[in-house]
């Protein structure tokens, strides 16, 4: 794995600060679970691919970073930037929506991974294992809840959305983080709320073509609007905008995005039909199962509960 200045040699100077966040922020996670001989870990590993992951390994729990994130998010981003300077002219130099909408898919993504340990995904995987890109298997959960009978392919979906809620407080975080800061550079609050849903949902995009037909993800703006109700709860209060105000922003930006990457020719949704009633109803149904399976990880489910296998 790679040590701080091997990381310093290929990260354009924004990441560093974010990994040393991520850092500070499981020592105090594991300062709460050691007493049950738990441990969570981050790694950077040196390899020029997108993708993350967590794994357990005997008591502990590794969430391991590709380095090809660093760069390949920054691409995401670069490739889009007509959309960024044209919704938000008020970041001038069109480095800064790059830069910050990188910073918000990192959080994203270890607050996503670090969801999977957290919630006891790894406990459902047989291989202990869960990749940001890539398949897995599950155990059977022969099951029914509320009517619902998932099955293996359900479920990887349904963690993959979950992981998701997960990230929300992370994500919310920066966002708030980053409006302490806005004043000076006479950014507006709207923009950086804007601007956290806007740049993941494009790296949510990007993931449905490295997938391709078979993902086990949600369609991007499924998992954008997931991640959008989850923000308003952790932004409530703590921002000059009302949740009204919130919703209309992100809504907007949500769909602004969808809209120019449709124009664009840039879409890769895993569906055949990407219309917007398809969606809802993909949506719809994704909503219905995650209240059960939600419900199923919220009180335990014997022997899979919490991240106790």
């Amino acid at each position: 794995m790679m040590t701080r200045d091997e990381i310093s040699k290929i990260e354009s100077g924004f990441f560093l600060p974010v990994y040393d966040t991520f850092k500070k922020g499981l020592i105090e996670i594991n300062s709460a679970i050691e007493e049950d001989g738990k441990k969570i870990a981050l790694h950077i590993k040196d390899d020029f691919n997108l993708n993350a992951h967590a794994q357990k390994k005997d008591n502990n729990f590794h969430i391991v970073l590709l380095s090809g994130l660093i760069p390949i998010t920054f691409d995401i981003l670069s490739e889009n930037i007509e959309f960024f300077m044209r919704e938000y002219p008020d970041l001038k130099e069109k480095e800064a929506p790059v830069a910050l909408g990188c910073v918000f898919i990192w959080h994203h993504i270890f607050g996503h991974e670090l969801g999977h340990v957290a919630r006891g995904h790894l406990s459902l995987a047989k291989s202990k294992e869960i990749n940001l890109i890539g398949d897995y298997q599950v155990y059977s959960m022969g099951y029914n809840v509320v009517d619902e009978d998932f099955s293996e392919d359900q479920i990887k979906t349904l963690m993959e959305y979950d992981a998701d809620v997960f990230s929300a407080y992370f994500v919310a975080d920066v966002v708030l983080n980053t409006i302490k800061k806005a004043p000076e550079k006479k950014i507006e609050e709207k923009t950086l709320v804007s601007l956290s849903l806007t740049s993941i949902f494009f790296f949510f995009n990007f993931l449905c073509k490295l997938e391709g037909k078979n993902s086990k993800y949600p369609p991007a703006m499924v998992r954008a609007n997931a991640l959008q109700s989850h923000v308003i709860k952790h932004l409530s209060k703590k921002t000059k905008l009302s949740d009204e105000e919130l919703k209309d922003i992100m809504d907007v930006s949500i769909f602004n995005a969808y809209s120019y990457l449709v124009d664009n020719k840039r879409l890769f949704q895993s569906m055949d039909d990407v219309s917007l009633k398809s969606l809802y109803e993909c949506e719809s149904k994704l909503q219905r199962q995650y209240a059960a399976f939600d419900k199923v990880l919220s009180e335990g489910l014997e022997p899979h509960k919490d991240i106790k296998s």
